[in-house]
């Protein structure tokens, strides 16, 4: 990113717009506490989107169709990059960084004809930068090689992909964070030896825009995996990074999405296993908590439903022979004679066979004996998860965006109605003349406090004692 060190401005969201090769000199600022063609943002993380996205409004008229010499539609291109600035307080000079980077992916010029004239509307859309890694692709399709004139061998990419992850007993070979890395360092030589088949420019801008393997993603150096890894790469196919690195990081066990890094300044992408343990969930280094200032709440709302039911818990391997045999169990309830299997009895009496499977890219290795055991404890983590998923509040929360602070983003935790929530969606919107607002959703919501979950009782008492709050502050001013 370019300069960001300015002196502190009075609060107020900003855009800036630049070349992707550029990340010094941007090519348009809007700053929205003076009037332009800019008329509204909005732009979103969340853990079920892996790449975010993002939309900017402009209403250019007669006077305003151009900024110099070419109309904005002709400045702004495709892959340029968007930073959006909510600006937070300090009074001494500071490093100010984006709350949001993102990749235009899309332009769209409306014209709407009526009494009153022509209404121009410019709309430009795109995703979070970090989101270039569904773009990082590698086309090992035939086809394709025909047609680019090279070829591959099959065999050398998988043994370049394979990585030997499982012929050693070093444990450093098994955490989440060497794999993951290493392979983006071999899809990264795998692109520049294939390079007539790769899209190494959109490595070149993830790089320049976010760094190394080590500032694009954050992962938890101490996450093992549970199993052998199988074969990581099809080397028949068209790839992207992400498809590579999804297949070995299934849900719902893992989680990959977009953020921003305050500390660093750099939008990152976060590969995690789902962070439900409580000595994780408590832990506010790994799972930052923000406590919901009422005077800032437009509205909101909570509750339960049983949409999200699961009463049997198993994980397996893909490529392990005895699956069609543990499937046919399952499948005639014969769960005492599935070990391994975590079986809610007691539910399963009211919702019947509802199960959640979590599947691995894995293999059993002859005589090992220590994979089962994880896979059967992984199972009972699994029910505690998810086995009380009707008895969490989920909703949403409205609130003006309090530019002094950093608001919540998703893979957080929110101090609300003296319980705790999990922040599964964040969008920001603004609007010309209107005070920006952030919408939050949430999950998992529940008392925490005794070190496990528990209801929340009580919550029409829990939902007065709030609104008093925002009563009371209001009654302030």
């Amino acid at each position: 990113m370019g300069n960001h060190a300015v002196l502190y401005q009075s609060p107020r969201p900003e855009i800036k717009i630049y070349k992707p090769d550029n990340n010094e000199k941007p090519i348009l600022e809007f700053d929205t506490a003076k009037k332009s063609i800019l008329q509204s943002y909005t732009f979103g993380t969340s853990i079920n989107d892996q790449k975010g996205k993002f939309t900017l409004t402009f209403h250019p008229n007669d006077e305003e169709t151009s900024i110099g010499k070419e109309g904005i539609i002709d400045q702004i291109e495709i892959l340029d990059v968007v930073e959006i600035y909510e600006y937070k307080g300090s009074s001494l000079e500071r490093e100010v960084i984006p709350t949001f980077v993102g990749v235009i992916r899309e332009k769209k010029y409306t014209a709407q004809f009526g009494d009153n004239g022509v209404k121009r509307i410019l709309t430009i859309s795109g995703h979070s930068i970090v989101g270039l890694i569904h773009e990082f692709i590698i086309n090992f399709d035939m086809r394709v090689m025909v047609m680019r004139t090279q070829a591959a061998a099959n065999k050398a990419v998988q043994d370049t992909f394979n990585l030997e992850f499982n012929k050693k007993d070093d444990l450093e070979l098994k955490k989440l964070d060497y794999v993951i890395k290493k392979i983006w360092e071999h899809f990264i030589l795998l692109s520049k030896g294939y390079k007539d088949l790769a899209t190494l420019k959109i490595h070149e801008y993830l790089e320049k825009w976010i760094g190394g393997a080590n500032e694009i993603f954050e992962i938890d150096t101490k996450t093992k995996f549970h199993h052998p890894i199988g074969s990581i790469f099809n080397g028949n196919s068209t790839q992207t990074f992400y498809d590579v690195i999804a297949n070995i990081v299934p849900k719902p066990l893992y989680e990959i999405f977009p953020y921003m890094d305050f500390k660093n300044g750099k939008m990152r992408m976060k590969i995690r296993e789902i962070p439900f343990d409580m000595d994780i969930w408590h832990d506010s280094e790994k799972i930052k908590i923000t406590p919901i200032d009422p005077k800032l709440v437009k509205s909101f709302d909570v509750k339960q439903n049983d949409n999200e039911v699961y009463t049997v818990f198993f994980s397996y391997l893909r490529n392990s022979a005895i699956q069609h045999d543990l499937a046919f169990k399952l499948a005639a309830q014969e769960f005492k004679e599935c070990p391994g299997i975590e079986v809610d009895g007691e539910k399963f009496q009211k919702y019947g066979y509802r199960p959640l499977l979590v599947t691995f890219n894995g293999f059993p290795a002859e005589g090992d004996t220590v994979t089962p055991q994880n896979i059967q404890e992984l199972n009972k983590r699994l029910k505690e998860w998810f086995g009380e998923k009707e008895k969490m509040y989920s909703g949403t929360i409205s609130m003006e965006t309090n530019l002094a602070e950093d608001m919540p983003q998703p893979g957080e935790r929110i101090a609300f109605l003296d319980g705790e929530f999990y922040v599964v969606d964040s969008e920001h919107n603004w609007s010309y003349g209107v005070a920006p607002e952030t919408k939050i959703t949430l999950e998992r919501g529940g008392d925490y406090s005794l070190e496990k979950f528990s209801v929340l009782n009580k919550i029409s008492k829990r939902y007065q004692e709030f609104e008093s709050c925002i009563v009371n502050q209001l009654g302030a001013f």
